[in-house]
């Protein structure tokens, strides 16, 4: 154990408990928390430690707490970190089940115990700012200089166990439906269209909730359909029917070509075939990616677009049609992003530092590519907020998901938004932010922006109970 130990100004969104609090309630609970990628302290805390627990929004240093336990690991699915839990210490937090279906299937879990050593109430100066984690590393000089006393009191005694906190970040967008995910869904429908109860396939897997739009890929949201309805369907709500999404590509490609402006996917298809074959293929692919970066996208307007392309040679051509399948081959953007003239190989780039990656280091490694080769917007923000995600430095922290925020489409401008939500240590830019994201047209942003809104403004009751009652409505239909 590190005798000395470091020192670490803590706080939480729902506060610390007030120093009148009776030490047995507190001493010897188990603290953890659960990221998508590794954030202070992962990297750094260690047994012996000394956190001093403030309170975010008075601002008082309320407890001096001793780290001891201290776990930590790399898990590959919920199940595994909670059986993690359970074997280190016995016992699982009594408000995990508030928070367990929102965190990442996939991350990085530190757990640890602590000693109560000592109630504290040392008020910080309003210029003291804490980490974006709630945590942040000080000198011993720094600390006494605010008042804080000398670590090193022993440690009183009689544990009790206390309830956990997990941080809440926007959930990765990602294509892949897990093995483990489809394999259920055969199970439950069989080989029977749920629409058309057609028996022959092929056979697809739909979102019933269009991904597009927000939905998941859990097994509610999902079932088997036959090619014809799926494709029919496309990224529609049931009842919806079929649009061309009308972007400026679209009209200047109707100048282009002399055909008029079109109003459905089969019409989109003729056009984009004209214009291939005309040689304009390059307005071609600017019109199908313009078109595939729309909300209103279909998986059928999509589908045309892959088809009317088919004969248009070179990279980009490869890198559009590749990122339509519900699987994108990461193989073959790894190729891309090595081989490909560089405006490609950073968008295909942009693509992999988003991907399910299991290595945060290549993420990053692609991400940055991205942000150095890249030419088009969308991928230049992209990379931007994959770096956001993965850096340790606050400052590139803020510039990068400010550039997201500002420069990406609606999806990344939302996740953006939230991530600024959930580490901004000001309430009030918080609320900006986190107001932002509850009106994202992905339902999946907008359940956790409202969750997160209800919990940091608990103080609130009025806002506390808007944005839980908005949060349950959202969880409800997204069912």
């Amino acid at each position: 154990m590190n005798e000395q130990g470091n020192e670490y100004l803590v706080s939480r969104a729902d506060g610390a408990p007030p120093i009148d609090t009776p030490p047995e309630f507190m001493d010897g609970s188990m603290f953890f928390q659960m990221w998508r990628t590794r954030q202070d302290p992962y990297h750094v805390l260690a047994e012996g430690d000394t956190l001093w627990w403030s309170d975010q929004r008075s601002r008082e240093v309320r407890w001096e707490l001793r780290v001891t336990n201290l776990r930590r690991t790399q898990y590959r699915s919920l199940a595994q970190a909670m059986d993690w839990l359970r074997r280190w210490y016995g016992i699982l937090p009594s408000d995990l089940t508030n928070y367990q279906n929102r965190q990442h299937h996939e991350g990085w879990l530190i757990a640890w115990e602590h000693a109560i050593v000592s109630p504290i109430g040392v008020t910080l100066p309003a210029t003291q700012q804490l980490g974006r984690n709630g945590f942040r590393r000080i000198a011993p000089t720094e600390a006494r200089k605010l008042g804080l006393p000398q670590p090193g009191r022993p440690p009183l005694s009689m544990p009790e166990p206390l309830v956990a906190e997990l941080d809440v970040f926007a959930p990765p967008r990602d294509r892949t439906i897990p093995q483990a995910t489809k394999n259920a869904v055969w199970r439950r429908d069989g080989e029977r269209c749920q629409l058309c109860s057609e028996t022959n396939g092929p056979w697809h897997i739909d979102h019933i909730f269009p991904y597009s739009k927000g939905g998941s890929n859990s097994l509610e949201n999902l079932r088997i359909l036959c090619a014809t309805c799926n494709l029919r369907k496309g990224a529609l709500i049931e009842g919806d029917a079929p649009t061309v999404p009308v972007v400026q590509e679209l009209v200047d490609a109707a100048e282009l070509t002399g055909i008029a402006v079109p109003t459905t996917v089969s019409e989109l298809g003729n056009l984009v075939v004209a214009m291939a074959s005309r040689g304009h293929p390059t307005e071609a692919l600017q019109l199908a990616w313009s078109l595939d970066a729309h909300p209103d996208a279909s998986h059928e307007l999509c589908e045309v677009l892959v088809a009317g392309l088919k004969d248009v040679a070179g990279n980009e051509a490869r890198l559009f049609t590749m990122l339509q399948n519900e699987e994108v081959p990461i193989d073959e953007l790894k190729d891309l992003a090595r081989r490909a003239e560089p405006a490609i190989a950073g968008r295909a780039a942009a693509e992999l530092g988003h991907a399910n990656l299991e290595n945060d280091a290549e993420k990053m490694t692609y991400a940055r590519q991205a942000r150095e080769q890249a030419v088009d917007a969308r991928s230049q923000a992209l990379a931007a907020l994959t770096i956001g995600g993965l850096t340790d430095n606050d400052a590139e922290w803020h510039a990068e998901l400010t550039f997201a925020y500002e420069h990406g489409d609606a999806w990344t401008r939302s996740t953006a938004a939230l991530r600024f939500g959930v580490d901004l240590e000001s309430d009030d830019e918080a609320y900006k932010f986190l107001e932002e994201a509850t009106r994202a047209a992905s339902r999946e942003i907008a359940a956790t922006a409202s969750y997160t809104m209800a919990e940091r403004f608990a103080y609130e009751p009025a806002i506390a109970e808007r944005y839980m009652a908005m949060h349950k409505e959202l969880e409800s239909n997204g069912r």
